[in-house]
């Protein structure tokens, strides 16, 4: 797959957070984390091939993920585990930012940057960026998710451009069955449609949890065709609601919902 960004935000993005996403969109389509504490950061991150972007003391700096803790990071630019990136890549990568988020920005680094991380030829725009006007109309899809490990559940939200509601799958049993569920869940839901673009934002969505490297490939129409069939032999559908992640959290921890 090709490298990519992701954008450490925080679920109500500060200032400063909605300023380097505006930036760095400029040049690239970029994911947006919200689960930017340290911890997770280093355990999802500590096999891949990556840097991480963070400032300290007004300058800009690239590292690994040990020292998260340390320098909380602003983003992270990733390429596939077996690809190999030489010294001069990524400090190619780190001149690129530095000059981005200055006053003048040169645009010969820009475009050897462009040359070593081509822009993704993507139909539509599916980045999950946080907007400074809440009230502006959502063009943009967005994925957050949170896991309840006491009661082994994993809630994913997904927003879809112009929709007014999100949509929150429920996967139990998370540790035995992980995000595969997520993929095919929405599907249930009229409202869900047939979009190319949901297909791509899945499939961004498979690769930036690192499920290749656990389920092989995406194929959401194989999966789908399995899942079919899996249910019409009596395995439970999905649970899917339209509603925000917080509020089908707060359904399960009252007991309104029975588990399966």
């Amino acid at each position: 797959m090709a490298p990519f960004f992701t954008i450490f935000c925080d679920r109500k993005s500060t200032p400063e957070q909605t300023e380097i996403v505006r930036v760095l969109e400029k040049y690239y389509t970029c994911f947006i984390d919200s689960e930017n504490q340290a911890p997770l950061i280093k355990k999802k991150y500590e096999t891949s091939n990556h840097k991480f972007f963070g400032k300290d003391l007004g300058d800009w700096l690239m590292y690994n993920y040990e020292i998260v803790d340390c320098i909380p990071p602003a983003f992270v630019l990733t390429f596939d585990v077996g690809t190999k990136v030489k010294k001069q890549d990524w400090e190619l990568a780190f001149d690129f930012v530095k000059t981005i988020f200055s006053d003048s920005p040169d645009q010969g680094i820009i475009d050897r940057m462009i040359e070593l991380v081509p822009k993704a030829a993507i139909p539509e725009k599916i980045t999950v960026a946080p907007v400074k006007n809440p009230a502006k109309q959502n063009n943009e899809y967005m994925f957050e998710h949170f896991i309840d490990k006491e009661k082994d559940i994993c809630y994913c939200q997904i927003e879809k451009p112009f929709t007014d509601r999100p949509y929150t799958c429920v996967i139990e049993k998370f540790s035995k069955e992980d995000f595969v569920p997520m993929f095919t869940a929405f599907y249930i839901c009229q409202s869900w449609g047939v979009s190319p673009q949901d297909h791509i934002f899945l499939a961004h969505i498979w690769k930036h949890l690192d499920m290749k490297s656990k389920f092989g490939e995406l194929d959401l129409e194989k999966r789908l065709q399995k899942n079919i069939l899996e249910c019409s032999n009596g395995k439970p559908e999905p649970r899917v609601y339209r509603d925000k992640i917080k509020d089908v959290i707060k359904l399960f921890e009252e007991k309104k919902v029975v588990l399966n």
